[in-house]
């Protein structure tokens, strides 16, 4: 759930007399009034650009039969997402395409995110699913009210931030720790095991770089370099997410400055990394393994694994070049001291067998290789 306090609620829609009937206030205010009534929200979420956010306002919105629905049973709110708060909201929630609708229970935790323009019947039937929603208990309040201190719910928690919420959800759970139980306790184990799909701009992400000598003093610096470099090259973040992308020279260039800034361990290491991204992603091979040789020639088992992971979806499709990243993975292999280092080697050379693997990129959800 989150509060926001900016200017007034902002959707680009009129107020009809018949239709539904959109609340006037700040969103803290909606969430206030929906506690308050124990009455659900209804989220219109649209952008000044959108062709069908305007056709549903039109045509959908204004209908009696629309109207009589949804001002009985919601606390309806239109959203500009492309201004003032909805900005925030917009990120928070994951919403990127539009028309979209939110639907919440009273006080705020989100059930439902329907998206596509909806004639009168499909939005009814979206609010009549929905409103069953009411008394679900949901992931969300189970973690505040305590669940994060459960590491098999953790378990649980983390898999369907990865595999089911937004880019972005992520880092919301971690601030929510934090908030919690303070930045220390990021060293307890089971939540150490997460913090590879932390963001790299994130509180979490922050303070485990700053205090990664602390962690490798529990955990061992092979494990604790890993991570930093899952968390840098995370293949959801390098590509679509925020200020942390890889997907431009400029971009590239940013990257390792932050690096750089946040105290990131291994410094020259982690930027040749970056440099062999950007040319793999030029399809300029021959370049990205000129640059990295020189430090794969005595590299440690976190710095063969880290680069051979990331190596193997940069090269899906190409053969020859995974031939090169095989050897760095054998060596990965033979340098492995512990079993779960042994496990994570043996498991990227079987996964680079295949010329195809990872064309489509699925994240690992837990466990050290995150």
């Amino acid at each position: 759930m989150v509060i926001l306090v900016f200017s007034a609620l902002g959707g680009y829609g009129q107020q009809v007399s018949k239709g539904i009937k959109f609340f006037k206030g700040s969103w803290a205010e909606a969430l206030a009034k929906s506690k308050a009534e124990n009455k659900m929200i209804f989220m219109d979420c649209s952008i000044r650009s959108c062709i069908p956010c305007r056709e549903m306002e039109a045509n959908v919105f204004p209908q009696e039969k629309v109207g009589g629905f949804y001002n009985e049973n919601y606390i309806n709110v239109a959203m500009g997402m492309d201004e003032g708060e909805g900005k925030e909201l917009s990120s928070y929630y994951g919403v990127g395409s539009f028309p979209a609708m939110l639907y919440f229970k009273p006080g705020g935790f989100l059930v439902a995110h329907e998206q596509g323009k909806r004639d009168a019947e499909e939005l009814l039937a979206d609010g009549n699913k929905n409103l069953q929603l009411k008394d679900t208990i949901t992931l969300e309040e189970r973690f505040e009210k305590g669940g994060y201190q459960d590491p098999i719910f953790l378990q649980r928690y983390f898999k369907e931030v990865m595999e089911n919420e937004p880019l972005g959800a992520e880092q919301h759970a971690f601030d929510k720790i934090i908030k919690f139980k303070g930045a220390d306790v990021l060293l307890e184990k089971k939540y150490w095991e997460a913090l590879g799909i932390a963001s790299p701009g994130s509180a979490a992400a922050l303070y485990f770089v700053k205090n990664h000598l602390k962690f490798a003093k529990i955990y061992g610096e092979n494990a604790v370099n890993a991570k930093i470099m899952a968390i840098y090259f995370n293949n959801r973040f390098l590509i679509w997410y925020g200020d942390d992308h890889l997907n431009n020279k400029p971009s590239y260039e940013n990257f390792k400055k932050r690096m750089e800034e946040r105290g990131v361990p291994d410094l020259s290491f982690m930027k040749m990394a970056v440099d062999f991204h950007q040319r793999c992603r030029d399809f300029k091979y021959d370049e990205a393994f000129a640059i990295a040789d020189p430090f794969m020639k005595s590299a440690k088992w976190w710095q063969y694994y880290r680069m051979a992971l990331h190596a193997d979806w940069l090269t899906a499709g190409r053969p020859l070049e995974r031939k090169k990243v095989m050897v760095w993975a054998n060596k990965a292999l033979q340098l492995a001291k512990t079993a779960q280092e042994r496990k994570e080697s043996q498991e990227l050379i079987d996964d680079l067998r295949n010329p195809f693997t990872n064309l489509i990129l699925t994240p690992v959800v837990y466990g050290s290789n995150i």
